[in-house]
């Protein structure tokens, strides 16, 4: 019996193909130091194909332009204008740090619209919110862009 199990558990974890990568974009909002900061973190390969870029590099000022017209960031109904503060390669992946500024610190209403590489086939957006001694994410895909979250 033993050697049945070990067997079928072989067969099981050979038969599965580990090539595919998960489809997402990662943004965490969290306050740092009386700063609302959003950490973001996608796929090189998803950004060149959307943007026909060649290279691995991304420019501030191409991100901010991308960033500020595929999502919305709204805290307590003011709208967000969003600061890039650092972006850094790290493997397959792109890490760009943000600061949402000229809105209020103490957070009571939040409003997210994504549509951020939307384009990619099953592409899901993961929202993470880290405010007020408590901890929710969100998935966000083609049939979900915009969410709401009243603390």
């Amino acid at each position: 019996m033993r050697m049945a199990l070990l067997f079928l558990s072989t067969f099981l974890l050979l038969s599965f193909d580990y090539s595919h990568d998960a489809v997402i974009a990662v943004f965490k909002l969290s306050s740092q130091e009386n700063k609302l900061m959003l950490d973001i973190t996608f796929d090189i390969q998803d950004y060149i194909e959307h943007t026909g870029q060649s290279n691995e590099s991304l420019e501030s000022t191409d991100f901010h332009t991308y960033l500020t017209r595929h999502t919305a960031w709204k805290i307590n109904e003011k709208e967000a204008d969003i600061h890039v503060v650092e972006i850094k390669k790290d493997g397959d992946h792109f890490r760009v740090s943000c600061q949402l500024q000229n809105v209020p610190f103490d957070v009571r209403s939040l409003k997210i619209t994504n549509e951020f590489f939307l384009h990619v086939p099953s592409h899901s957006n993961i929202i993470m919110v880290d405010l007020h001694d408590s901890f929710r994410d969100f998935r966000m895909h083609a049939g979900r862009r915009e969410i709401e979250v009243v603390y």
